[in-house]
């Protein structure tokens, strides 16, 4: 109250022109003065003064840290369309023909067997079939037997290499391995055995040979006197 009325007084005195002097506070006083005021101010207010004061700006809010981008997935290779598939499949690997493996042979001969008789029968022979029975029953003394079909094929499951004409002949020699007549028809036939295919109907070692087609009279007569002096 003291205070407040010696500021007014001294107001009212200068605005009368007249000079007043007022006894400073010793520096000490001063200095501890000075703290109290300042800490007499709002925690908040000081701070911006302070950080207005020092250019600091205003401390913000932590932003929230962005999720961290996926891994990028593993690039998968466009699969090729089906025609540009197809065509490399069909191209072979290497262009050197030494470096293809071999291609085996296929082929089929088809047998049966008539009583006593063993018939070996190329796959051109087929059409004729019925009369190469009836000679097969001929061959047999004209005594009808049941007749029992077996078929060879070439290659066998698991061959890698060649090796037909051997593997016919020891075919060939189990079914005949009881004995009896053995009738052998087509070139085919002929040389897996060994033989070249001869011109007409002969004998090829204990074998009776003929052709795949014996349609003339002459044809039929030397193989009945074949089959007669066998």
């Amino acid at each position: 109250m003291y205070n407040r009325r010696m500021e007014l007084s001294r107001t009212a005195l200068q605005q009368l022109g007249i000079d007043i002097w007022v006894p400073r506070r010793p520096l000490a006083e001063r200095q501890r003065r000075q703290p109290l005021a300042r800490s007499s101010q709002p925690p908040q207010r000081r701070q911006a003064r302070e950080r207005h004061r020092q250019g600091t700006p205003e401390r913000r809010r932590p932003q929230r840290p962005a999720d961290p981008s996926p891994a990028p997935r593993p690039s998968v290779p466009a699969r090729p369309s089906a025609p540009a598939q197809a065509a490399q499949e069909a191209t072979p690997k290497s262009a050197n023909p030494q470096d293809q493996p071999a291609q085996l042979e296929s082929f089929r001969i088809h047998c049966f067997h008539y009583g006593d008789v063993f018939v070996a029968l190329a796959e051109t022979a087929l059409p004729q079939h019925r009369f190469f029975l009836d000679v097969a029953l001929a061959m047999n003394g004209f005594r009808k037997a049941e007749r029992r079909d077996l078929v060879f094929d070439w290659p066998q499951p698991g061959v890698t290499e060649g090796g037909g004409e051997r593997s016919f002949r020891a075919f060939f020699g189990h079914q005949t391995r009881a004995g009896g007549r053995t009738l052998i028809v087509g070139a085919r036939v002929a040389a897996l055995l060994g033989h070249a295919a001869p011109a007409d109907a002969c004998r090829l070692d204990d074998h009776v040979y003929v052709g795949t087609q014996v349609r003339s009279a002459e044809q039929k007569r030397k193989l009945w006197q074949l089959i007669r002096e066998h």
